[in-house]
């Protein structure tokens, strides 16, 4: 928590409106600053606007409406904007009185606490709700908060220099009475939440559907057959596919082809445009010659064009330059200059300057002069008016001189009333005290009371605990509640046996649909109807191969019918050499056995088909058969383990058997009511324990109180007969004061009369006097000097004006002769100016004549050589010579056209070869239809098997998550367990021996935080000291180790101011951290406590708080000390006013 600004007004001496920011320049800066002001200025009154705005109270008052309030006023509040990690809040305490008078009663406070991120957003605006909510918010209650913010010198400093058995009363008397009730609250919400983490774990685990090892085996085979059947029909798929691919190939290459061919004359047509136009690039070769003449031509003619547009430009100018001279009076023949028109622009640009600077001076000096003539009116008045209110105050001129001594008679009285509230305060402290005696001793009683009470209510808890009990102990109930489990364990497995025995009895829908053909068939019967047909492929391959023979003999026959018309008998075969002929008498007859072989093939085909799928059947038959066999062992298996589990049950003569199902559900249903009946009796018992040992607590707690009463109220007895009786003195010393405040005042009343005033009737209202005639002193002090420098500075003035007036003379004549010579200079230029354009004109009509003729010789000359070419047209000879520069490019595209064409026939080949190919290594003889329908068939199978695989596969994979899922929760819950063993150890520790114990342990706690924060705080701050504990039988000793001694241990008395003041500072820090509950403070106030340091020990207290910049901490210190002063620059500082208020100012 960071204080980030304060705003305030009329609270205590502070009178009015302030603001301080401690997050900007200079306080933000330097880290460290002091409030400084004499006493009674308001110093403590910085640390009430912070605790009023965030709390609605102060620590110094109970009530603190009717204190805070500046007296004669009617309003007062206190605002402070706070920053909370990344959150920014403002929290405000406003008290009026009513009707605004300040004698009005007050009001009731009014609150309110705003968010502040971006926007303004009301959280809550009623003070207990704001006081609730800043508790929320910081986990500090007003009591922490003071402790946490305000480090008061006395407090952290008691704490280093207690006693061994004091230390512990301070640190709790800090951290808060309640963290023993905290800690045991805390335990006890621990255990409560270990035994919920642990039920919830426990049925976090029951809920985990884990398969057991019988219905997995089964599913395993049956993913292993829809996998076989998957790689079939992928197999089968795979065939068909690529017959489909080579229709597709072919039909593709022929698409291609076509393209391939309007490719091909579309370029044979570009190849044609291309020869005609070199055939007429042949024939206009002669307009090479002609070239370089139409090229000197054409840049003629842009040469002449320039020229006139050039011609024109000047003649505009020059009509220009007449007119603005044709408006003046200025005659030509006059101009006598030897000046260029370079030199004449730049004399008329050197007048100008120079007439601009006089222009600006006189417009200056006229300003200056008014300016000084006004001022003389103004003093000239302010010295009548000066004069005459001195005339009128003359009265007044005694005060500087004579100024009566009211402070001094304020002191006075101021310290006569202190004396008497100091009279008063002593009988007062013997009042309170003696009621406090008397509230102790009140208190004492009604404890002993309360003790009694809790011991009855002790036993009645006592007495019921045996009634819920019904004669059974804590731990046999407990007994009872682990078998009740372990049964309703048995019986949920009783149950998934019956379930795994009902999955392996009965054959799923889809392991029937997807079972392979054949598998309901024997394997004896498949092989024999596989080796019949065996038999019968080698018949058909025999007739197959004697229908290849006949086809050869047809063809050849074929072959040599045309030879069989050259025969004659008895003339030798050319062939054979043979004399007798007989095809030639009896020729053979011709059949077709080609046909009949594509049918044989196509048989025969068919019949192996049928030969691989009798295989695939009795393979699948072997299988099933081997699965069969497993099951019914896996059967076996389960129905024993029932049976045995039964029996353990005491369930088996309950006319009960694996098939009933439903029975069994109904006696889990019946074992777990039974089991929940006796958690909730556990429950109940746990509670009554948990009141019982609340009482014990409680009863341990007020007999330390009692204690702790005991002591405070014999150290109030002794206070009270120890303090001395001082009212005679304060008697004596009242008598003293009054005789010199009679005397002063009566030479004070004097003085007053002369000037008109008098002593006022009333205490508190001097100052008011005595700055009413401070105020009219300085005014009379005041006047007089204003009245003599008035005076000097009319003189002054007067002399300025004379001086400026000539000035101003001289600098308007100078004016008016430069503004002349420019106009005539003007002139002149504008004369040459004219003459040089005029010659630039003639210079280019002459230029422009003798182009143009030069184009027109050019171009009759062209003409006339290219009339056999161009026949007297320019643009036709001009197309015929673009045309030939660019034959090479034609030529380089006919090159491209002629390599195009040759890829495209190259391609039309490749393509032609390749369906030939194709067709020819055609894969099947369906058409594409029958494949496609082929094709969507063995898909839809294939996709049915695939969907099967990974819906086992899936299930296969959620079990082996579920089972890691299982082992892990598992783990969970023997570790939760420990947990809940190690809560009830400590709720045990905690009641063991009246709670002693557990006190010391918390006690102890306490000591190591405090050592540990405080220890942090030394290592940044210093670097050399830690605090550790030491040996006492009478409760906390410290001992400090010093780094640079070797680590030496030894006793706080030794360290000097200095090094007591670190190790104090650390400390409170220490102790401020266990006050804000873990919430970083990074604002802290430290009121006094530097009165008893010497130098030495003061310089090493400064260096120390100056380091806790570091620690991103803003320290503030509250202190009058002077050597504080000097050494810390930045200060708010308060000052009094002569009425008795303050007023503060930053400084640094």
């Amino acid at each position: 928590m960071k204080i980030l600004n304060i705003y305030f007004k009329n609270i205590n001496s502070l009178e009015g409106e302030s603001r301080i920011h401690f997050d900007q320049v200079p306080i933000s800066e330097a880290g460290i600053f002091a409030i400084t002001g004499p006493n009674g200025s308001g110093k403590s009154s910085i640390l009430d606007v912070i605790t009023l705005a965030l709390y609605g109270e102060t620590f110094r008052f109970d009530r603190p409406s009717g204190h805070v309030m500046t007296k004669a006023t009617a309003d007062c509040f206190a605002e402070v904007e706070f920053l909370l990690g990344d959150n920014t809040y403002r929290s405000s305490w406003h008290v009026r009185r009513e009707k605004g008078k300040p004698m009005g009663r007050l009001n009731p406070p009014e609150m309110k606490l705003l968010q502040l991120n971006g926007s303004e957003q009301l959280i809550e605006d009623s003070s207990p709700k704001v006081r609730d909510r800043i508790v929320e918010l910081t986990g500090m209650d007003f009591h922490k908060f003071t402790k946490s913010m305000v480090l008061a010198q006395g407090d952290f400093s008691a704490f280093l220099n207690a006693l061994d058995s004091e230390r512990m009363d301070i640190l709790e008397k800090i951290s808060g009475t309640d963290i023993y009730q905290k800690y045991k609250n805390q335990a006890e919400e621990e255990n409560s939440q270990a035994q919920i983490q642990l039920k919830q774990l426990e049925q976090d685990l029951n809920a985990i559907p884990v398969m057991d090892a019988v219905s997995r085996e089964a599913i395993e085979l049956d993913l292993d057959d829809f996998q076989v059947q998957q790689a079939e029909f992928k197999e089968s798929y795979e065939d068909v596919h690529q017959q489909l691919v080579s229709l597709q190939r072919i039909v593709s290459l022929e698409n291609q082809t076509e393209v391939l061919i309007q490719q091909q004359q579309q370029v044979d047509g570009q190849l044609e445009e291309n020869q005609k136009a070199l055939d007429h690039i042949e024939a206009v070769q002669a307009v090479k010659v002609f070239q370089h003449d139409l090229k000197a031509l054409d840049n003629q003619i842009a040469e002449t064009q320039k020229s006139k547009r050039t011609l024109d430009y000047y003649r505009n100018e020059l009509a220009s330059l007449q007119k603005q001279l044709s408006g003046q009076d200025f005659d030509v023949n006059t101009v006598i200059t030897n000046k260029t028109l370079a030199e004449q622009n730049t004399s008329i640009t050197q007048i100008k300057l120079k007439l601009d600077d006089l222009t600006q001076t006189l417009s200056e000096d006229n300003a200056l002069v008014q300016a000084m003539n006004q001022h003389i009116v103004e003093k000239k008045s302010a010295l009548e008016l000066t004069e005459s209110w001195l005339q009128e105050h003359v009265l007044d001129e005694g005060l500087l001189d004579d100024f009566p001594e009211l402070p001094h008679l304020t002191k006075l009285k101021r310290q006569l009333a202190e004396t008497s509230g100091q009279r008063k305060a002593s009988l007062k402290w013997f009042k309170k005290t003696t009621e406090e005696l008397k509230k102790h001793k009140d208190n004492h009683r009604a404890l002993i009371e309360k003790n009694a009470d809790i011991e009855s209510q002790f036993k009645a808890n006592d007495q019921l605990l045996e009634e819920m009990s019904e004669g059974y102990s804590f731990a046999e109930i407990q007994e009872m509640v682990i078998e009740q489990q372990q049964r309703v364990e048995q019986f949920e497995e009783l149950n998934d046996l019956a379930s795994v025995n009902a999955r392996l009895s009965h054959k799923g829908v889809l392991g029937q649909l997807f079972a392979p053909k054949g598998a309901d068939r024997e394997e004896l019967e498949l092989r024999q109807e596989a080796e019949q047909l065996q038999l019968e492929i080698g018949r058909e391959q025999i007739i197959l191969k004697t229908l290849e023979a006949a086809v050869f003999n047809e063809a050849l026959l074929l072959k040599m019918q045309g030879d069989r018309a050259h025969l004659v008998d008895g003339k030798a075969c050319h062939l054979c050499g043979a004399l007798e002929h007989p095809y030639l008498r009896y020729p053979p007859a011709l059949s077709n056995s080609k046909q009949v072989l594509i049918e044989q093939g196509k048989k025969l085909k068919s019949l192996n088909i049928n030969a691989n799928s009798l295989v695939k059947q009795i393979a699948a038959a072997k299988n099933q058969a081997s699965k069969d066999h497993v099951k019914e062992g896996q059967l076996q298996i389960v129905c024993s383990q029932w049976n045995s589990l039964a029996n353990k049950l005491n369930v088996a003569d309950m006319d009960l058997d694996i098939d009933k199902l439903s029975e069994m559900k109904e006696l889990l249903k019946t074992e777990k009511t039974t089991l929940s009946q006796l958690s909730s009796l556990i429950k109940k018992h746990y509670k009554q324990q948990r009141l019982i040992a609340a009482a014990k607590e409680k009863i341990g707690f007020n007999v330390h109180m009692l204690e702790r009463i005991d002591k405070e109220t014999v150290a109030l007895d002794a206070q009270l007969r120890s303090r001395p009786d001082d009212s005679a003195e304060l008697e004596q010393t009242i008598v003293t004061t009054q005789q010199e405040v009679q005397d002063l005042e009566a030479r004070i009343v004097n003085q007053l009369s002369v000037l008109g005033e008098k002593i006022p009737s009333r205490l508190g209202k001097e100052d008011e006097l005595i700055q009413r005639l401070n105020a009219r002193k300085q005014d009379y002090s005041s006047r007089m000097v204003h009245k003599k420098t008035l005076g000097e500075e009319i003189q002054s003035l007067e002399t300025k004006i004379a001086a400026s007036l000539v000035k101003i003379d001289e600098i308007t004549l100078e004016t008016e002769q430069n503004t002349r010579l420019i106009q005539q200079e003007e002139r002149v230029g504008l004369h040459l100016s004219l003459v040089a354009k005029q010659k630039s004109i003639l210079d280019k009509e002459r230029v422009l004549v003798q182009q143009e003729k030069d184009s027109v010789l050019s171009t009759q000359h062209l003409l006339e050589a290219s009339k056999d070419i161009a026949h007297g047209d320019l643009n036709v000879l001009r197309q015929d010579a673009k045309l030939v520069d660019s034959r090479s490019n034609i030529l380089q595209t006919r090159l491209e056209l002629t390599q195009r064409v040759n890829r495209i026939l190259k391609n039309q080949e490749q393509n032609q070869a390749a369906l030939e190919s194709e067709k020819t290594a055609g894969l099947s003889d369906q058409i594409e239809e029958e494949l496609l329908m082929r094709d969507k068939s063995i898909k839809e199978q294939l996709n049915i098997a695939q969907q099967e695989v990974d819906f086992l596969q899936k299930k296969l994979n959620k079990q082996n998550v579920m089972q890691a899922q299982y082992d892990g929760v598992l783990q969970k819950v023997t570790e939760q367990k420990r947990i809940v063993q190690a809560c009830a150890q400590e709720i045990k520790f905690i009641t063991d021996d009246g709670g002693i114990h557990f006190r010391h342990k918390v006690q102890q706690g306490m000591v190591d935080k405090l050592l540990s924060e405080s220890n942090q705080v030394l290592d940044k701050i210093s670097g050399r000291y830690h605090l550790r504990k030491g040996l006492s039988e009478h409760g906390l000793a410290l001992e400090i180790e010093d780094t640079k001694q070797k680590n030496v241990r030894r006793l706080l008395k030794t360290l000097s101011g200095g090094e007591s003041f670190i190790v104090s500072l650390a400390l409170a820090l220490g102790l401020a951290e266990m006050a804000s509950n873990g919430h970083a403070l990074d604002s802290l106030f430290l009121d006094e406590g530097f009165g008893n340091l010497d130098a030495e020990s003061l310089y090493l207290a400064m260096t120390t708080l100056e380091n806790l910049k570091t620690q991103g901490k803003t320290v503030g210190i509250i202190s009058h000390v002077e050597g504080v002063r000097k050494r810390i620059k930045t200060q708010i500082k308060m000052k009094k006013k002569p009425n008795g208020m303050s007023t503060l100012k930053v400084i640094s």
